[in-house]
């Protein structure tokens, strides 16, 4: 399989969901870096819910990133919507970086027991976002920590993120995400997770939050994949199905993302 026919495949998923109908964007930041490591990545969220005429259908993220060094990964970002009155339009770009705290920790030899519990990584996410909408004076910071636990078979990975608006009329918000889940099949060139995903924000969190039923929280089922698709890269995917739990939120929103690394 050659990596013009897996790009091919990137682009044909997401041809597949922009058809159907800003969504929000659901992801998961692990706290793992590889250094010299090359990653390119498609996200999308797509509402399956009714939407609203002013409202998008579906919203996508295109990044590329790279790892300078073993504690950090840097990625560009190009984020689009697709309103359900008009068609796939430029929404923002992104500057994401993950830094990772290095704890000396190793997997532990195949066959041999491993501890009930054990951090498997912790570090910190920082993003900065410039909307097409009011250029760098709308644009907004994204910081906070993240950590990856495994607890027997299950492991999780837990975001939590202060949003702060350079925008004088907007105030700083709390967004998380948390994902658990279990390997199910091991089957040489690759594995299977299940699990299940949880996300939320609040807007004005720390100084005027919103009244719980205007808070976005979700929740539902998660499948995850990595396969080795030839000379030691991988192909990782995921795909959730999550459920508004507030009046605010969507009902039902697919969440998928697929990244090659190299």
């Amino acid at each position: 399989m050659n990596r013009t026919f897996l790009l091919g495949i990137v682009l044909t998923g997401f041809l597949a969901l922009a058809s159907v109908a800003r969504a929000q964007v659901f992801e998961i930041i692990e706290p793992d870096v590889e250094q010299g490591s090359v990653e390119i990545e498609m996200l999308s969220g797509v509402v399956l819910s009714e939407v609203e005429g002013d409202q998008d259908r579906s919203g996508h993220e295109f990044s590329i990133g790279y790892a300078p060094f073993s504690f950090w990964f840097s990625e560009a970002v190009i984020a689009i919507a697709k309103p359900v009155d008009e068609g796939v339009e430029y929404d923002a770009f992104e500057w994401e970086n993950t830094f990772v705290i290095p704890l000396g920790i190793e997997d532990a030899a195949e066959g041999e027991p491993q501890d009930l519990f054990a951090l498997e990584g912790v570090g910190a996410y920082l993003a900065w976002e410039v909307p097409k909408e009011g250029g760098a004076g709308e644009s907004s910071l994204t910081v906070g920590p993240i950590a990856a636990v495994r607890l027997g078979p299950v492991d999780s990975v837990l975001n939590l993120f202060a949003e702060i608006p350079f925008s004088d009329d907007e105030d700083a918000g709390l967004a998380y995400a948390l994902s658990v889940s279990t390997p199910v099949a091991d089957f040489g060139r690759g594995d299977v997770a299940l699990g299940f995903e949880g996300h939320g924000s609040i807007d004005g969190a720390f100084v005027d939050a919103q009244p719980l039923d205007e808070q976005g929280h979700f929740l539902g089922p998660a499948v995850y994949t990595e396969i080795e698709v030839f000379n030691g890269r991988s192909l990782e995917s995921r795909l959730a199905f999550l459920f508004g739990l507030t009046d605010a939120s969507s009902d039902a929103v697919a969440s998928f993302n697929i990244s090659l690394s190299f």
